[in-house]
């Protein structure tokens, strides 16, 4: 989320909000559309300059790639939507913000009040990073949101790691001294005290920077993030990663922030691949099109979660042949953990025609929780995989139930593939390659995917499940038995991979 400059903030004392007790419609006739190949742009003011727009989101996106900071696997289309007020944009948006990144079901969004560049470049980078590390802290993600919305372009290449909103002396206020309370905050750095966020925003951004650029933390900087998104604390983080305490981590920061050490790199980038692909605005947008995806929008708000579903239900009355609705439908209804809504728009879906690859998900998660066998789950998962045929996810997960069902050389030819992609995930993917080498007895293979496994644990069961095969391997038992009882314990993944 991106918070108003700093001088803005002063100035407000109280931040307009919802209006959410009806929901307004998307006048069709105030909407233009403009697409490049990753993005969707809806603007409710056809004069704004959407091409430029659009330009800048590639080029971030081809820059966030380069540098490692996005995950294609993991990627979700993103609808952008470009607000004309902040009458209409209070209806979506959180306090005191001119942008925010939503993850979503069918789509990623980025809502726009202000259009400056910083303001577009930090929520795209919200949504590249949460394809990486979906569950930092939050001031780590408001601190490399901040850090790469200071990119600039120019003929030689591109800049990063200037000033936060360009003010150079904003950093003299600020004091390391701050630290603990940005580190221990949950949920936003953002409230109605318009200088202490300013402060937060600002002392999140320097610490990244400084993680980022300054020899002694950039080399590991991707460890810590592994370790902080996997829910390892602050302090255990720097321990393991660094062999720093949080005192040495807040001494090298007040370091930096008096000796004024900011450095900028540079990258070079083709502007001719962004250019290609963007088409022109045309505003004869589909009424239905924008509806249903500010209704999808809304319904992530969880003060906005009833009136989202009266709206997609008058959507889904209006349009009853259309399935798009129902999907959505099923998709709130999973979020709300209502799983007979789940199961009753899942069925009118299917009855309008739905193939939608994240609904057969859904459908065999449900029926894994009832201790369905897997037999049972996998056609749902293969026929997910037919539609979406290089979906990662659901690759992944028909590996793992594959291996579940000790089908264990399907398991392999499904996994092995996708063995080397950085995802959150990740570990489902190894430990099911190593007890699938174990039962097909490749016990050299077992061994190398089980060390790697151990280092993607998520939760201590993780680890107790892949040091028992470790043990089982090392003991060198009798080819002819399975290690039993122990592939019972990896553990499912535990989030739909689709965003649901």
């Amino acid at each position: 989320m991106k918070p108003l400059r700093m001088q803005s903030l002063l100035r407000i004392a109280i931040a307009i909000f919802f209006s959410f007790h009806v929901t307004q419609r998307a006048h069709s006739s105030t909407w233009s559309q403009s697409a490049s190949p990753h993005f969707s742009l809806y603007s409710e003011n056809p004069s704004q300059p959407d091409r430029n727009i659009l330009l800048l989101l590639e080029r971030s996106r081809s820059l966030l790639l380069s540098l490692g900071m996005l995950n294609p696997a993991r990627e979700h289309p993103i609808t952008v939507f470009a607000f004309k007020d902040a009458e209409s944009f209070s209806r979506y948006a959180p306090p005191h913000s001119h942008g925010f990144f939503q993850r979503g079901q069918a789509a990623d969004y980025i809502s726009l009040l202000n259009q400056r560049s910083d303001i577009i470049l930090h929520e795209y980078a919200h949504a590249a990073i949460a394809t990486m590390w979906p569950s930092l802290p939050i001031w780590m993600n408001e601190g490399l949101a901040g850090y790469y919305s200071t990119a600039q372009w120019g003929p030689d290449g591109v800049s990063v790691g200037g000033y936060l909103w360009d003010l150079p002396g904003a950093i003299d206020s600020l004091s390391p001294r701050l630290l603990p309370s940005i580190l221990d905050a949950s949920g936003s750095l953002i409230d109605a005290d318009a200088r202490a966020t300013s402060q937060r925003y600002l002392l999140s951004w320097a610490l990244v920077h400084m993680l980022l650029t300054e020899p002694a933390y950039a080399p590991n900087l991707r460890k810590f993030l592994d370790a902080l998104s996997s829910g390892t604390s602050v302090t255990n983080a720097l321990q393991s990663t660094y062999g720093r305490t949080l005192a040495q981590l807040q001494d090298d920061l007040g370091e930096q922030l008096r000796e004024g050490r900011l450095t900028t790199f540079r990258y070079p980038y083709n502007d001719d691949r962004d250019e290609a692909g963007i088409l022109d605005n045309h505003s004869n947008t589909d009424e239905f099109e924008v509806e249903i995806r500010l209704a999808d929008l809304l319904s992530y708000h969880p003060s906005a979660v009833s009136a989202a579903r009266v709206r997609l239900e008058q959507l889904s009355a209006q349009c009853p042949k259309n399935p798009e609705v129902e999907e959505r439908l099923a998709g709130l209804s999973w979020r709300t953990a209502d799983e007979a809504g789940v199961q009753t728009h899942m069925n009118n879906a299917y009855r309008r025609g739905s193939r939608n690859a994240e609904l057969l998900i859904v459908e065999a998660q449900l029926l894994q929780k009832t201790g369905a066998p897997p037999s049972r789950i996998i056609p749902l998962v293969e026929r997910a995989l037919a539609e979406k045929p290089n979906d990662y996810h659901a690759q992944m997960l028909l590996g793992y139930f594959a291996y579940q069902n000790k089908d264990y050389a399907r398991a392999l030819a499904l996994l092995k593939p996708i063995e080397d992609i950085d995802d959150p995930d990740s570990f489902v993917v190894l430990g099911s390659l190593a007890y699938s080498a174990a039962g097909a007895k490749d016990y050299s293979s077992a061994a190398a995917y089980t060390l790697v496994a151990l280092k993607k644990t998520r939760s201590g069961a993780d680890r107790t499940a892949m040091e028992k095969l470790q043990n089982w391997l090392a003991g060198r038992i009798s080819p002819s038995t399975e290690p039993g009882g122990a592939l019972a314990g990896l553990s499912a993944p535990g989030h739909l991979p689709t965003g649901f």
